[in-house]
């Protein structure tokens, strides 16, 4: 089905073409054309905005995810503290001010006419905090007094749901040193890739059925978010106020109409009500000290509270499920640049940081409280990490970063697990990029990387849909790997790329799951593995071949991975890992008529966890999640999209092997097959800029 949908969409994207307006392909133009130049610190390809003209972009995000051979990383919010949590995108030179603003809002906050080009870095920069990467793109807006507005609606229409509305309001506004800016929106939708409707077929360990009949999953979320900045600037210095704020709430029902081999019906429910309010605020400023010397300070604070409520019905008793957990962090962060030569730079930070999670935790079944281990926790963290890196030119087309970091970490518990915990470690890293021809580029990477603890991994929770419960484990302590990477990126065809990247990780403390008082799964350390991946990332014009304004871009990658099971103590993957991922996309360019048709092709994945008693697959098929869109830019500023989704009805199964006992006694008591498959759905959004 796959290779049939992905063949059919390139004749038809071939075949759709604007020839009948347009003689012949214009070439380039000069002005359009990316130019690459090498720094002082390594090299750098600026792509201007005539590049984008004919993709028909809004804001600088269209165009971030148009460069050849860059691929955006957008970053984990989630994690704690500010050195690994931002992407690999710049904004005048600077990563931005806060990490609980989503990297996509900020770009697309920035509209086309406010970007006065993308630079691309490789290595390095005078004065530019490349985060520890080997490339970060930097987008570098219009200078001067400027004022925008923007409104954006948007809606989905599903096959058994009302439909979606969605709308974002945006602005800002630029007077002499004082610039102001801020955006909110407003979701209430249908959870498409949650939910479906599909079949429940449990079985003896023979494999004979025991019961089965119709699964439906539906969920929906609402949510309301703001966000805004103040900065004011004289000449290289400013400073940043940043403001964010978002309520949530999402009602997921898992409803199952089964019969058993007798005929008698009976019905299974799990309803949960998820409710998460989060804010936070941060402080930045820099100043510069002459041309060699640049001071950042930085201050933030953030507040989540999650609440859910869950209850399970059908011939077990009746199960209900709470949880409340209330999370903070404070962090303080002061950094440093310093040129002492034109192709030298030193960086060095200090962060210091205070995490918090109180979580509360409760478990009934048919009326009688579940002792849960770990469940009423409070975590606290104290943490200050130091590093210093070196960046220099060793020639005209090499680059080399030195980089060490120490992390020493305080983790503490109170309640039902009383416990402290002080870790400390060193983490060298060092980059080295060459340009050994024109258009050619090698990136080698060597790291010792500290894996964050997730604070939630330490309290008890309790799945009620496949009745398990996830024990808290107190003895949780960080993974850590060394890491060396290779990278090798080809630039042809003015936009064409080709990138390859392989990996391998030797691990030592890997965390998967462990049994915990001999009946609970938990979050646990299971001595050491390895673990290897390898991406290859393609965008070919097919200009050449006779589909002119045809653009193909892939991604794909392969993972391994081993470790000792600590149940079996015989050697498999790591729990989650998805063996296989990526993704096709075709972008057709109609410049005569203001448009731009796109056609997104997601292959399948699976993954696999092994618990005490069980093995789960989560597996979406292989026929893909495509999508067509079609973007129209009527006039300047005003922008139509038109999308339909899942064309080939995905389906996502979750396969169940459950045990008598532990599984290293190999005695399977049965088998539970679930899928969903997930509807198609159209989608109409439409964005004006004022």
């Amino acid at each position: 089905m796959s290779r049939r949908l992905i063949a059919g969409l390139c004749l038809s994207f071939a075949a759709f073409d604007d020839a009948p307006l347009r003689a012949q392909e214009a070439p380039v133009p000069d002005s359009a054309a990316p130019v690459t130049e090498a720094d002082d610190g390594g090299r750098v390809t600026t792509w201007p905005p005539a590049f984008f003209a004919e993709f028909q972009p809004t804001n600088a995000l269209d165009m971030i995810l148009r460069i050849p051979g860059f691929t955006y990383e957008r970053g984990d919010t989630g994690q704690r503290g500010l050195s690994g949590a931002s992407g690999n995108i710049l904004i005048d030179g600077q990563r931005p001010s806060t990490k609980s603003l989503a990297l996509d809002d900020i770009l697309r906050r920035i509209a086309v006419e406010d970007v006065t080009r993308i630079d691309v870095i490789r290595g390095s920069a005078p004065g530019v905090d490349m985060q520890g990467r080997p490339i970060v793109a930097n987008v570098i807006r219009r200078a001067g007094g400027m004022s925008s507005a923007a409104v954006e609606l948007m809606t989905k229409f599903y096959g058994d749901h009302t439909p979606a509305r969605i709308a974002r309001i945006e602005g800002s506004r630029v007077r002499g040193g004082l610039s102001l800016e801020g955006a909110i929106q407003y979701r209430d939708e249908k959870d498409q890739g949650a939910s479906g409707t599909g079949r429940l077929t449990r079985r003896d360990r023979n494999g004979a059925p025991t019961s089965f009949g119709t699964f439906e999953a539906a969920w929906d979320r609402r949510l309301l978010a703001g966000n805004g900045a103040a900065e004011y600037r004289t000449g290289p210095n400013f400073f940043r106020l940043s403001l964010s704020g978002e309520l949530s709430h999402e009602d997921r029902r898992d409803l199952s109409d089964l019969a058993d081999t007798a005929g008698n019906h009976f019905d299974e429910r799990v309803i949960t009500g998820f409710q998460s309010n989060e804010f936070a605020a941060s402080l930045d400023y820099e100043r510069e000290f002459g041309n060699a010397l640049t001071l950042r300070l930085l201050a933030l604070e953030s507040r989540e509270h999650d609440t859910s409520n869950s209850i399970s019905t059908g011939l077990s008793p009746v199960q209900v499920s709470t949880e409340d957990a209330l999370a903070g962090e404070s962090v303080v962060r002061a950094a440093a640049t310093w040129l002492p030569a034109e192709t030298l730079t030193l960086d060095g930070s200090v962060e210091r940081a205070f995490n918090f999670l109180d979580a509360e935790n409760t478990l009934e079944r048919g009326g009688v409280p579940v002792i849960l281990p770990s469940a009423n926790v409070r975590v606290e963290e104290r943490r200050v990490e130091a590093q210093m890196s070196a960046r220099w030119q060793a020639w005209a087309e090499g680059t080399l970063e030195a980089n060490l970091a120490y992390e020493t970490s305080t983790i503490a518990q109170q309640g039902d697990t009383d416990s402290a915990l002080t870790l400390r470690y060193w983490k060298p890293r060092l980059n080295a990029t060459i340009a050994p021809f024109k258009d050619w580029e090698l990136r080698l990477r060597a790291e010792r990387t500290v894996s964050q603890l997730d604070f939630e991994d330490y309290a008890s929770t309790a799945s009620l849909d496949t009745g398990t419960v996830n024990a808290g484990n107190p003895d949780l302590v960080p993974e850590q790997a060394w890491v060396i990477e290779a990278a090798i990126e080809r630039h042809f065809w003015s936009r064409g790329a080709l990138t390859l990247t392989a990996s391998h990780a030797a691990i030592s403390n890997a965390i998967d799951l462990v049994p915990i008082d001999g009946r609970f799964d938990a979050p646990g350390n299971i001595g050491n593995g390895t673990r290897q991946e390898a991406k290859a990332a393609l965008t070919l014009p097919l200009d050449r071949f006779g589909a002119q304004g045809l653009l193909l871009r892939f991604n794909g990658a392969l993972r391994w991975s081993r470790v000792t099971d600590p149940v079996t103590l015989v050697p498999r993957r790591i729990s989650y890992q998805r063996p296989t991922g990526g993704d096709i996309s075709l972008i057709k360019e109609l410049p005569a008529l203001k448009s731009v048709f796109t056609a997104d092709v997601f292959f399948g994945w699976r993954e696999r966890s092994y618990r005490i008693n069980e093995i789960r697959t989560e597996s979406a098929s292989n026929d893909p999640l495509a999508k067509i869109y079609w973007d129209w830019t009527p006039r300047p500023g005003t922008s139509l999209r038109l999308q339909v989704e899942n064309i080939a009805f995905r389906q996502r199964s979750r396969d169940r092997i459950r045990f008598d006992g532990p599984r290293s006694a190999g005695h399977i008591s049965g088998f539970e097959r679930r899928t969903a498959v997930l509807d198609p759905f159209f989608m109409m959004r439409l964005r004006k800029s004022f």
